[in-house]
C-alpha cells in the first residue's frame, strides 16, 4: 500500500483525530516524490522476518511417467527487519498570540507541514541510501537501494557506465557527443530491463534529469496526472517509466545523489538506480502504524507536537533493484 493508504489508528494520534495526520503524509508526499510510488505493508510491533529470494526461481525440468523430480533447496532466505525511528519534537511558542501575529495553532501547523517535508526528504534518502546519511535501514538489518544494488546483488544488478572508468554524456553533435548520448539511452533501456518486471521508477539527480531531456527529448515526456490527494503533478518518464529526483537531504545541503561519486580513475561520477516496489515483495517497506502525529498539548509555554514514522527497508528480490554508475556529465 501506499503511504497515504496506511490505515489510521488511534495508537496514531492521542486525540483520535487524523487531520494532523494527513496534513503531515500529504507535505511528506509533496517534498518526495519517490513515495508516490514506494509500498508499504502494516506489521505489529518494532521488527519482522520477510523471506528474501536470493536466486531468480526454481530449476524447472521434466520427468518421465513414474519418474520424480530431483528435489530442490527452496531460494527464500528469511531476513529480519527492525524498524528505524524518524521524526521530530516540535515547539510552538503560546506567546505568539499575545504578540499579535497570528494564532498559535495556525502557525503549529505550518511547523508541523515544512517539520513533514524534512521527514519526507529524510524518508526518500534513506531508501535510496545516500552515502552522506548514516542510512538507518542497513544498521537495522535492512537495505537501501543503493545497499542492495551495490553491495548486496552486485554480481548481477551493479553496472558500470561504458567502462572501468565510467563514461562521459555531454551535449552536442560531435561523433564523440552522439556516441555517449546514444550509450547512455541504450544504458537506460538495459537499466530498466534488468529490473524483474521491469523497473517501476527510475532515480537521478537533477543534473542528469535535465541532461537525460537535451539529449534525448523523443525519450522523455512530461506527464501531468492527479496525485494522491487529487493535486496536479507533473512527472518526467523515460519510455513511460517516471523519473524520480532524488532530491536534497533533509536540511537541504547535499543532494542525495551527487556529482562527485568515484569510479575507478573518475571523481565527477553520478548514478542512475531503477527499482520496482511491493508489499512484502521486491523492494519494500515495514511500518506498524505509519505516519503518527501526536499532540502532547501545552508544555510550559510550547505547544509541543511529535511527529514520528517507524518504518524499515528490505531488498526482497534478487532482481528488484539495479545501479547505473559511473555516469559523467563533463
Amino acid at each position: 500500500m501506499l503511504i497515504n493508504e496506511i490505515p489510521f489508528s488511534p495508537r496514531n494520534n492521542t486525540d483520535n483525530s487524523d487531520a494532523f495526520r494527513q496534513l503531515a503524509v500529504a507535505a511528506m508526499l509533496e517534498a518526495a516524490p519517490l513515495l508516490r510510488y514506494a509500498q508499504f505493508y502494516s506489521m505489529v510491533g518494532t521488527a519482522d522476518m520477510v523471506l528474501r529470494e536470493t536466486a531468480m526461481g526454481q530449476t524447472i525440468a521434466t520427468r518421465a511417467l513414474n519418474a520424480n523430480y530431483t528435489p530442490q533447496t527452496n531460494s527464500l532466505t528469511p531476513q529480519t527487519v527492525t524498524l528505524a525511528r524518524l521524526g521530530a519534537t516540535i515547539q510552538t511558542d503560546i506567546a505568539i498570540e499575545r504578540m499579535g501575529e497570528e494564532a498559535a495553532a495556525s502557525r503549529r501547523v505550518q511547523q508541523l507541514q515544512e517539520t513533514a517535508r524534512s521527514l519526507g526528504r529524510q524518508l526518500q534518502a534513506e531508501i535510496i541510501g545516500a552515502p552522506s546519511v548514516a542510512i538507518a535501514f542497513q544498521t537495522a538489518g535492512g537495505h537501501s537501494i543503493s545497499h542492495a544494488a551495490t553491495s548486496v546483488f552486485n554480481s548481477t544488478q551493479l553496472v558500470n557506465f561504458i567502462g572501468a572508468n565510467g563514461g562521459q554524456v555531454l551535449t552536442g553533435n560531435s561523433d564523440a557527443a552522439k556516441q555517449g548520448q546514444q550509450a547512455f539511452v541504450e544504458a537506460l533501456d538495459n537499466l530498466v530491463l534488468s529490473v524483474q518486471g521491469g523497473a517501476q521508477v527510475l532515480i537521478m539527480n537533477s543534473q542528469l534529469i535535465a541532461r537525460l531531456a537535451s539529449i534525448g527529448r523523443e525519450y522523455v515526456v512530461y506527464n501531468t496526472v492527479q496525485d494522491v490527494f487529487g493535486q496536479p503533478a507533473t512527472i518526467p518518464t523515460f519510455r513511460d517509466v517516471p523519473i524520480i529526483n532524488a532530491g536534497f537531504l533533509a536540511n537541504g545541503t547535499a543532494q542525495v545523489i551527487s556529482n562527485t561519486e568515484t569510479l575507478g580513475t573518475s571523481t565527477n561520477c553520478t548514478s542512475v538506480y531503477a527499482a520496482r516496489f511491493g508489499e512484502r515483495s521486491m523492494f519494500t517497506l515495514p511500518t506498524n502504524v505509519g505516519v503518527s502525529v501526536t499532540d502532547n498539548g501545552a508544555v510550559l509555554q510550547q505547544l509541543t507536537t511529535t511527529l514520528e514514522l517507524e518504518v524499515g527497508g528490505l531488498c526482497a528480490h534478487s532482481r528488484a533493484v539495479a545501479r547505473l554508475q559511473g555516469v559523467r556529465l563533463s
